[in-house]
This record gives C-alpha cells, sequence and structure tokens, in this order.
C-alpha cells in the first residue's frame, strides 16, 4: 500500500509563457526495512510499469494488422523515481503525471486475479474485452513465461485525437521468478485468470492460445 499526493509544479516555460507540470507522488506505507533497500522497492514498480508499456505497444501493432483492429489504444504511463533530501536523509518516491481533464475518471478493468468489471454499455464492454485479450495476449507472446494483470485508469485521448484507455499500476505474475514485486502471484494468478477468461473477437483475431491443464 502507497500514499498518494498531487502537486503542482508552475514555472516559465518557451517565450516566457507560465507552464504547468501536475504531478503524482506515490510512496510506500510501510518503512522498509532496510533504508538501503528503499531505492529497490521502487526499481521493481518501474519495471513492472515499463515492461506493461512494451506489451502495449506490441498488443496495439498487432491488433491493427487483424480483422478485429480496434480504434482504442491500449498505453501505460511512464513513471520515474524521485529523489529527495529530506532532514538529513534520502527519500525515494515514484513519480508519474496526473490524470487531468473535464471529466476524469478512473476505472478499474480487472485486477490480478479473477476480477474482471461488469460491462453496463457497449461501449465499456469492448474497453474490457480489450483488457482481458491484453492480458491473454501477454501471456501467449511470452510462452506463458509472464501475464500483465491488474488493469485500470482513464478514457482520454492522445495527441493524434485517438481513443486511449491510459492504464497506471499494473501487475505481472511471472510463475516460477521472484520478479515484479508483491503483487506477482505468480502461477496462481495465471490459473485464476483463465478460470473465469473466455476468449473474445480479440483474443481470436490474434490467434492466442490457451494453455491447457498439463502446461
Amino acid at each position: 500500500r502507497r500514499y498518494r499526493w498531487q502537486r503542482h509544479f508552475g514555472g516559465e516555460g518557451c517565450a516566457g509563457r507560465l507552464s504547468a507540470i501536475y504531478l503524482v507522488l506515490k510512496q510506500y506505507i510501510k518503512p522498509p526495512l532496510e533504508v538501503t533497500l528503499d531505492r529497490s522497492r521502487y526499481m521493481v514498480d518501474l519495471e513492472t510499469q515499463a515492461v506493461a508499456a512494451f506489451f502495449a505497444d506490441c498488443f496495439n501493432e498487432r491488433l491493427r494488422r487483424t480483422t478485429a483492429a480496434s480504434p482504442i489504444r491500449l498505453k501505460f504511463l511512464m513513471a520515474k523515481l524521485a529523489r529527495l533530501e529530506v532532514d538529513g536523509g534520502v527519500r525515494f518516491l515514484a513519480l508519474e503525471k496526473m490524470f487531468r481533464g473535464d471529466k476524469v475518471t478512473m476505472l478499474k478493468y480487472t485486477n490480478n486475479y479473477s476480477f474482471v468489471r461488469a460491462s453496463d454499455s457497449d461501449e465499456m464492454e469492448v474497453r474490457c474485452a480489450l483488457a482481458v485479450a491484453f492480458t491473454h495476449f501477454t501471456h501467449d507472446l511470452t510462452n506463458g513465461y509472464c501475464m500483465v494483470t491488474d488493469l485500470q485508469g482513464i478514457e482520454t485521448n492522445d495527441s493524434k485525437g485517438r481513443d486511449v484507455m491510459l492504464l497506471t499500476d499494473p501487475a505481472i505474475h511471472c510463475p516460477g521468478a521472484l520478479r515484479f514485486g508483491k503483487t506477482n502471484m505468480q502461477q496462481a494468478g495465471v490459473d485464476a485468470f483463465f478460470k473465469v477468461h473466455k476468449c473474445n473477437k480479440y483474443c481470436t483475431a490474434l490467434g492466442l492460445r490457451v494453455p491447457s491443464r498439463e502446461d
């Protein structure tokens, strides 16, 4: 669990104009057992987000070349590590750009076990279908090495006006490997996903394989 702060940083931008940056700072609630290990906790989170972002790009590109191409793209916020010197000591925090807009609503599509958001509209059904297809895709692409889950974020548009599911704070299951932090539920998390997952048109168009119980 982590604290979350929202901060506004103002300054002078190009041509003397005022510019503003809105950021979210996140800090673990529980102090580290060793102060020297504090940075490592955040680096694990950053690795998880970076890996998920790479897979999202792969998913968008592969899906674009199928008969089920979607105008909605998946994208992850890129987090950074902030190092602050406070009271003679060092403090680390994760830093992200703040979700902004007139109607910003955080939507939870899946968790890192078996939850999938109920669809209350045709549009939400499409977004949920994309979310679970993406998770299935990551497992198939890596031949079962890992699976990106716990998908939440907002609906927005990119610089080209394209519809985007902008996501943050994913979890990655990696059976047999101690990577990606405590939200890595390893094979139990993978099994929980496939226990409730029903392949949709995106899974079919991408030719995703469903692992057998023997796998």
